[in-house]
């Protein structure tokens, strides 16, 4: 058995999707434009359990949780080294688990919608500029805004490019 116990187990599925398109004139492969979505499904039962504890026991009941969530984002070369994207994401604990779902915020609909813009100063490295809105029970007044900067670099060999 291991943490769910002797007769509990996870299931995970996941599947993707990935489409881009070029037009027949594209040089060093802009402009173009791609569509990429994943969705993934946790199934997980857990097995009842007593658990000793000091002086005395805890009891917990089976359960069985679902999770699920999805994203889904274009991107847009829409100059060459320049792009700009838009992502979307959503999350949910659906079915009670050891708490009923309204009262753990952690398992709660999630939402995010993320504008992003990225600069390629070499088929090496990449600047990327990203706005963040989030919408969650658990944040405080249920959504923040966030703003990220990030630098990818790429040391070492790798493949050939097919323009």
């Amino acid at each position: 058995g291991g943490a769910a116990g002797e007769d509990g187990e996870t299931l995970i599925y996941g599947a993707d999707f990935f489409l881009k398109w070029r037009p027949a004139g594209a040089r060093g492969g802009y402009p173009f434009v791609s569509w990429q979505t994943e969705v993934m499904k946790r199934d997980f039962d857990a097995d009842a359990a007593s658990i000793p504890h000091e002086e005395h026991t805890h009891d917990f009941a089976a359960v069985s949780i679902e999770d699920w969530g999805f994203y889904s984002q274009l991107l847009w070369g829409f100059a060459p080294r320049w792009e700009a994207g838009l992502r979307y994401e959503y999350a949910t604990g659906s079915d009670d688990g050891v708490e009923e779902r309204e009262h753990d915020a952690a398992r709660c609909d999630r939402v995010r919608v993320s504008p992003m813009l990225a600069y390629r100063p070499s088929e090496f490295s990449r600047l990327r500029l990203q706005y963040n809105y989030d919408d969650a029970d658990f944040l405080e007044d249920g959504e923040a805004h966030t703003v990220w900067a990030g630098l990818e670099v790429l040391f070492g060999t790798h493949p050939a490019h097919r323009y």
